[in-house]
């Protein structure tokens, strides 16, 4: 599973509906199967709209931006999402001649950063980047302070990046499969930490679990 990282805006009015002004070149609670299977089929087609879809364009459309942009990032400073928001970023100052500013709002596994945007002015000047935990939220609450789908709107994928494994050195299992194994074999013996519940690395490793044994 890769962690792709895509651009979304508040509501309908997203940057894509504007002409710019120029251009330039831990421990985890396994989750039920059903939601895993859940959280497969929709992050396939996010990933899909995120990519491909074609803003709408209104009439007259007004000059954007009018105001410095602000990018909202719900992880911590120096993560993947951060690194490549922050380059978006600078690249968009250069392009807009606006000031593009990012924010880090932390918390929920990126359910504050995402209702921030949620709620903020659907004027095109605050965006989201975030990744896969945007789609998995859904799968995996109930009740959500924004919709995923009414509030926010896809603009596109703008990076990805591989889960990779990595183990202490002294651990007996030395290889994937032998992992995968002892996993199986002692559940309580083992255990692993990704950047939280529904995090693109929990649900990569929770995914190979849930596979059956190869011989």
């Amino acid at each position: 599973m890769k962690n792709t990282t895509p651009s979304f805006a508040r509501g309908d009015r997203s940057a894509a509906n504007y002409p710019m002004k120029e251009q330039s070149s831990e421990r985890h609670r396994q989750p039920h199967r059903s939601v895993v299977s859940i959280i497969a089929k929709f992050l396939f087609p996010l990933a899909c709209c995120v990519a491909t879809a074609a803003p709408a364009q209104t009439a007259n459309p007004k000059p954007w931006p009018t105001k410095p942009v602000r990018i909202v990032v719900p992880f911590a400073a120096g993560s993947f999402t951060d690194t490549a928001a922050r380059t978006l970023g600078k690249e968009l100052t250069e392009a807009l001649g606006q000031p593009v500013i990012v924010e880090n709002r932390t918390g929920a596994g990126g359910i504050l950063g995402n209702e921030i945007v949620a709620k903020a002015p659907a004027d095109g000047h605050t965006l989201l980047v975030t990744d896969n935990s945007f789609a998995v939220a859904a799968a995996l609450y109930k009740k959500l302070p924004y919709s995923p789908l009414g509030d926010i709107a896809p603009i596109s994928q703008i990076a990805e990046a591989p889960a990779v494994l990595v183990a202490r050195t002294n651990l007996a299992a030395k290889d994937l499969r032998s992992i995968i194994a002892t996993a199986r074999l002692d559940p309580a013996a083992m255990t692993f930490g990704s950047g939280g519940q529904g995090s693109s690395g929990h649900l990569a490793f929770e995914e190979l679990l849930l596979q059956p044994e190869r011989a």
